[in-house]
């Protein structure tokens, strides 16, 4: 494909926009919060900004770090399983289902270097997903597939100003992956692809990032803690493929290459931990997530020139409450969570159908003994139903509504 044919095709396709859209099925409140631990995933993401016993601090709020008085190696696996069904109106009235499963691995260390320091070290899974969609579905000019995954590399700093005052910072190497297919059809494609074709994109990208932590004691049971998240950058590399799977007219593969660059959105996020008694204790957190940062996007085709994007995302804050109950052996976790919806009714696109979001979570962890513990969570994610009307360059308008739209969370961590 020349440069020249490359780049009208990314203007006239829903290919870019659905590629660009993607990522945030993580969204809403969804994105960065869930880490395969207990007591993440137990809470729906609550306890984290205040976790000071775990190893998994490091990512969370570094300054929590401080709390650990021994060097701690925590490990932990989460199953993530999304189930979407769409009930389509427009360009034929059907239900279609989508679907993803995949596996979300972790590695936390901590080491206290003296009662002042505390130095962290994770790799992380700290998103990804996708969804799949049947080649014959009445959205396939829009999207097929997707998926793609986020990968963290942290090496992370508590330092303990003073009995009441922790601060923490950590630098962060973020892989993105991403890959997409969506079905092209005939009039967009220039001779001699006179059939509607399937486009197949992948690439990726590394870049640093990094987060701010704050933790205070306030007295012996309460404590707050604050973290900032940065905006990470991405230039995402992605190669372009065309082939005739669907209705093969010419035993021919045109390919391209394009750069996305776009950005994960900063956050910023506030928690408070109150331990009501020796049983119980009570925890909130409020969120503010900017993704109006990654609304604003840039398509460069290797032909030269750009495509500017825009998803029209929103900032939106998403806020939780969470109980710990503790008993000889076993420490059991509860939380319950609400974001908003990044995207309005009016912009919503079908690769990007998130609405506001419900996460409900339990788990438990029981004392094996000589400091270790083993725990297993459950979360649900209800991301409501969704409307959507979208028209893509050839005319055609897919609408239709997200029936049961579900994110399935279960994780196991051993810690010792």
């Amino acid at each position: 494909m020349t440069p020249a044919s490359l780049n009208q095709l990314l203007r006239n396709s829903t290919l870019a926009l659905s590629l660009l859209a993607a990522p945030n099925i993580w969204a809403g409140g969804l994105f960065l919060s869930e880490r395969a631990t207990t007591d993440s995933v137990g809470t729906a993401g609550v306890s984290s900004i205040t976790n000071n016993t775990t190893a998994e601090a490091g990512v969370s709020n570094p300054a929590g770090l401080t709390g650990l008085k021994a060097s701690q190696l925590q490990l932990g696996v989460q199953i993530v399983d999304l189930r979407l069904e769409f009930d389509s109106t427009s360009p034929s009235t059907g239900t279609a289902n989508g679907s993803n499963t995949s596996l979300v691995p972790s590695v936390f260390y901590a080491y206290p270097v003296n009662d002042k320091i505390v130095l962290g070290a994770s790799v992380h899974g700290a998103g990804g997903l996708g969804f799949d969609f049947s080649r014959n579905w009445a959205g396939r000019n829009f999207i097929n597939d997707t998926e793609f995954s986020f990968l963290n590399i942290t090496g992370s700093i508590g330092y303990k100003v003073n009995d009441k005052l922790s601060l923490g910072g950590a630098l962060i190497i973020q892989q993105f992956y991403l890959e997409a297919t969506t079905t092209t059809p005939a009039l967009l494609l220039p001779p001699p692809l006179g059939t509607e074709r399937n486009l197949d994109t992948d690439g990726d990208d590394i870049n640093p990032g990094f987060t701010l932590g704050l933790m205070y004691q306030f007295t012996d049971a309460t404590r707050a803690g604050f973290h900032y998240s940065a905006k990470i950058e991405h230039d995402l590399e992605m190669d372009l493929n065309i082939n005739g799977s669907r209705v093969p007219v010419v035993d021919e593969t045109l390919s391209g290459s394009f750069v996305i660059k776009g950005a994960q959105p900063s956050s910023f996020t506030f928690g408070v931990s109150h331990q009501l008694n020796q049983q119980w204790r009570l925890m909130g957190r409020l969120a503010y997530e900017k993704w109006s940062e990654f609304g604003e996007l840039t398509i460069k085709p290797a032909g030269g020139g750009s495509i500017d994007a825009n998803l029209n995302l929103d900032d939106i804050y998403d806020i939780g409450i969470a109980a710990e109950h503790s008993a000889p052996g076993r420490t059991t976790y509860f939380g319950l969570s609400y974001a908003e919806s990044m995207v309005s009714d009016e912009n919503r696109v079908i690769s990007l159908p998130v609405a506001e979001s419900i996460k409900l979570g339990i788990g438990a962890e029981w004392a094996l003994g000589s400091d270790r513990f083993f725990g297993l969570a459950y979360e649900l994610a209800m991301l409501g139903d969704a409307n959507v009307s979208q028209t893509n360059a050839a005319g055609t308008t897919l609408e239709g509504k997200t029936g049961d739209y579900y994110i399935h969370f279960l994780s196991a961590t051993y810690r010792y």
